[in-house]
């Protein structure tokens, strides 16, 4: 207890300073700090908030507050002082550090059970203690995500029959599986394809080379999260079992609004505005769905929520109440509970 004491009372001296840094850019001591380069940092504190949200999640919210009212007033302000991005970036990235022990220690146990429990079903080529280590790091990085994707982990950590493929010498799955059928039934070559989910065959398939990180992590996510949604609903990847027709005129619904905002030109997220031209009424569906669990590793659980709760609420709504709720079910009855 005292050492999380010791914790927020040095949080709460870092998050002092940001709001220093926060006054200087609302009295005008700032110059050449662009709008853009102020969004990137309300990202970080999206990002650094939900890390640490059960400790000090009203401190953040205030100042993600006072970063949005500044971004209000300075939309059409030419020059703001430079470095102070660097200044609120080195600060959240110093407490990024520090974020992990403040989770219980019943979190971190719990954490490192399933991805001891994913790493178990995963084979990493070259197999050696370096791309193990990668993977690992990776595996830890989508649980921190938190519930959109972690759910998805959770689930599939007491699937004995699941497997996942990384290949980290090379940037496609040619190595590891030759040709991929697609949900419309399409073919292609593993060697022009970077990640896969065999739904048939229960294996994620991996080429994780030359991709960056904050691509890596989304498509390893959207990935695992069709494996689950196909295991869990066994309905070829859509997140409704067969005959609930309720679920799937909804889930229809969402669908038909995700076509009209793409029609009118309306802001969809990457992986959602992606599902919507898909050609086959199936490769839609999954892949909207799996678009929530990818914004989760992109953006983080907060932040995703936020950006699928303006733009497709509806999504958001049904991938919690009926997707996650069904995998955590599940993953309760594997346990017992």
């Amino acid at each position: 207890m005292e050492e999380i004491k010791s914790h927020l009372k040095y949080l709460n001296e870092e998050i002092k300073k940001i709001r220093d840094i926060v006054v200087d850019i609302n009295i005008g001591r700032t110059s050449l700090l662009t709008r853009d380069e102020l969004d990137d940092v309300r990202l970080s504190i999206d990002e650094f908030k939900g890390e640490i949200v059960r400790n000090v999640s009203g401190e953040l919210a205030t100042l993600k507050n006072s970063i949005a009212d500044v971004l209000t007033k300075i939309d059409n302000a030419p020059l703001l002082r430079q470095g102070i991005k660097q200044d609120i970036v080195e600060a959240l990235n110093s407490q990024r550090k520090k974020a992990p022990e403040l989770r219980t220690a019943e979190d971190q146990k719990a954490g490192k059970e399933c991805i001891e429990a994913l790493m178990s079903k995963t084979s990493v080529i070259p197999a050696n203690k370096r791309n193990a280590d990668r993977m690992f790091f990776m595996y830890e990085r989508l649980y921190s995500c938190g519930g959109l994707v972690s759910s998805v982990l959770e689930y599939l950590r007491f699937k004995s029959d699941v497997k996942v493929l990384v290949d980290f010498d090379s940037d496609d799955i040619g190595n590891l599986k030759t040709n991929v059928t697609y949900f419309n039934g399409a073919e292609r070559d593993g060697s022009t394809v970077m990640a896969y989910a065999d739904l048939q065959e229960k294996v994620v398939y991996l080429g994780a080379l030359c991709a960056s990180e904050r691509w890596l992590l989304p498509q390893l996510a959207q990935k695992l999260s069709l494996l689950a949604i196909g295991m869990s609903f066994q309905n070829g990847g859509r997140p409704y079992v067969k005959g609930d027709f309720a679920n799937q005129s909804l889930f229809g619904a969402i669908l038909a609004l995700a076509e009209a905002r793409q029609r009118n030109g309306e802001e969809l997220e990457l992986p959602m505005g992606n599902a919507v031209l898909l050609e086959s009424p199936l490769e839609k569906e999954a892949y909207l769905i799996s678009s929530v669990p990818w914004l989760g590793a992109e953006y983080g659980s907060i932040l995703a929520e936020n950006k699928i709760r303006d733009q497709l609420p509806l999504l958001l709504e049904y991938y919690k109440d009926r997707v996650v709720a069904k995998l955590h079910q599940e993953s309760e009855e594997e346990i017992g509970i």
